[in-house]
């Protein structure tokens, strides 16, 4: 069965910063809801009524959140923080938000664990398609980047190490989180990305430095998904296997832009494994 994580009309979260309510002039608001499909085609992404605003509704929320404090909003489910023995990071997809991907933890729910969710400012980690030219998603791309560092971060400070810490994304925010990955080599407890593929168009350099240290990696993608090219979730895993990681890549015949019970097993796997980490 697959399971649908579109965005949920309403789901927004409804304790945002003040900025995120209101462009610096403090003239017009900044927060749409948005229904639609997590990764829209790269012609709707570049409509002429909206590309140009939403570009600079973004540039405006991510230049003023990190400007003003604390960078997006977390929402937290499972164990409380501080008593938590692991930790999943769940980065949510274009146009869904953060309690559509906590959500997700009813499915994948073991004991022990903390969920940290972060909410993009509109929704939207970066305003084009992933396999765009890099710079064309800057600097939208590098600020998402720091958003799951800072709750890579915030995991830290609470006695969770990296190792026993999971990341997992669906969609542009799967695409997110193995391109963080990649950039922030390391041991994690495991990578999980759901319908995804590295960020940047073909030829895109991926020497990347560091290493994964062997670190369990997850690619579930459907092998005729419109948004995610068989390709380049391919050409993702391998890319992850020279950097050290353990990889396994399961495309499943016709699924679409969705998840399914196989993934969420192996997810669950993968936990109770983290969980058991002594280290």
């Amino acid at each position: 069965m697959a399971v649908d994580v579109t965005p949920k009309p309403g789901a927004l979260p409804t304790e945002l910063p003040s900025v995120c309510t209101q462009r610096l002039s403090g003239s017009q608001p900044l927060l749409r809801l948005r229904g639609g499909h997590p990764e829209r085609s790269a012609a709707k992404s570049k409509d002429a009524r909206r590309s140009a605003q939403d570009a600079a509704d973004m540039f405006c929320v991510h230049t003023a959140l990190f400007r003003n404090g604390p960078p997006f909003p977390v929402l937290t489910g499972g164990e409380p923080l501080d008593g938590a023995r692991a930790a999943m990071i769940m980065i949510h997809g274009r146009g869904a938000t953060a309690a559509d991907i906590l959500a997700l933890m009813t499915d994948l729910a073991q004991p022990g664990f903390v969920y940290l969710a972060p909410q993009a400012a509109n929704n939207t980690w970066y305003p084009n398609r992933f396999l765009e030219p890099v710079a064309a998603n800057e600097p939208w791309l590098s600020s998402a980047l720091v958003v799951v560092e800072e709750a890579l971060v915030r995991g830290g400070q609470a006695a969770i190490p990296p190792r026993r810490t999971m990341l997992l994304g669906f969609s542009q925010g799967a695409c997110l989180t193995l391109e963080f990955a990649a950039r922030h080599a390391q041991r994690y407890g495991a990578v999980v990305g759901l319908s995804d593929g590295l960020i940047g168009p073909d030829g895109t350099p991926r020497d990347y430095p560091g290493s994964l240290a062997g670190t369990p990696v997850f690619l579930g993608c459907s092998d005729a998904d419109f948004h995610i090219p068989k390709e380049r979730v391919d050409h993702t895993a391998e890319v992850l296997r020279r950097l050290g990681g353990e990889v396994t890549e399961r495309l499943y015949p016709n699924m679409g832009h969705a998840v399914n019970e196989d993934e969420f097993g192996f997810v669950r796997g993968l936990m109770r494994r983290v969980a058991s980490d002594e280290r």
